[in-house]
């Protein structure tokens, strides 16, 4: 794995920004590369809802440093552009439009981390509703802590089997918790 960019430079230089810039396929990129978890065929729809949770946090953050990045890219390229402008002309040049264009898709990639940070948020509050705190600590830990089998049924202090078994009924609760929270 890359270690993160020391300088502003370093980081900008990973932006894999084409030659000739088409902000469509750009955008198209970043949304590929920060896909959110798609549910396997025949899975359980309520675990696929609170697989989203797994990782979200790091999702979170890249796609924060992320629009960071492009916002930093394009306060750089207005400087460089305020520098050789002439001042004669008060049309926007291409440059300026893709500039534009680098906030604006900013903007969106921070708007969809905070779509992100709700959701995260939403299935917490949903967990925390579950009267039984074993049901509660198997979706916590699975879903919002990424620990697997072995690790709850540790923490549980009962066999793995027990755990999966705790989780169905608990993915159960969960559902019905769901949908009064979304009434």
């Amino acid at each position: 794995m890359n270690s993160a960019p020391s300088q502003p430079d370093e980081a900008l230089a990973q932006i894999p920004f084409p030659a000739n810039c088409n902000i469509e396929r750009v955008f198209a990129q970043v949304t590929d590369s920060f896909a959110m978890v798609t549910p396997q065929k025949s899975e359980n729809p309520t675990i696929a809802y609170l697989r989203r949770a797994i990782d979200t946090e790091k999702r979170i953050e890249r796609k924060l440093e992320l629009s960071r990045r492009l916002k930093d890219l394009a306060m750089r390229a207005t400087s460089s552009l305020s520098a050789i402008r002439d001042g004669g002309t008060n049309s926007r040049s291409k440059v300026e439009d893709g500039i534009v264009a680098l906030l604006d898709l900013a903007e969106e990639i921070s708007a969809e981390a905070n779509c992100m940070v709700a959701d995260l948020r939403n299935i917490g509050v949903i967990i925390k509703q579950i009267g039984n705190h074993k049901h509660r600590a198997v979706l916590e830990w699975r879903y919002l802590n990424g620990l697997d089998w072995p690790d709850i049924a540790i923490g549980l202090k009962i066999e793995e089997d027990t755990a999966k078994k705790l989780h169905g009924k608990a993915l159960l609760e969960f559902a019905k918790m769901k949908e009064n929270f979304s009434s």
